[in-house]
């Protein structure tokens, strides 16, 4: 298995988990320093229907890069409509 998508299947767990936010902040900048596949995440997180619970643990990271941005900005989206369904 890819080290990346074994690490972004750990970020979904770290972000979905209710745990405090030190503790979740620590464990997510620690995976993502590691390399994590955004864009699979985000997929990941509305397959799973866990997309606002990702979200709202990524919303004060800042993205190092442009597909970083889309992908955090496409989970952003994707959690909106979901409020916007419920």
């Amino acid at each position: 298995m890819n080290p990346s998508l074994f690490s972004t299947k750990e970020l979904l767990f770290a972000c979905s988990r209710p745990q405090g936010p030190d503790i979740r902040r620590d464990v997510i900048s620690s995976l993502i320093r590691r390399g994590v596949d955004l864009e699979y995440l985000r997929f990941l997180a509305v397959n799973h229907h866990v997309s606002s619970l990702v979200y709202n643990a990524l919303k004060f990271y800042t993205p190092s890069s442009p597909p970083e941005e889309r992908a955090i900005k496409g989970l952003r989206v994707s959690c909106l409509a979901l409020s916007a369904a419920n």
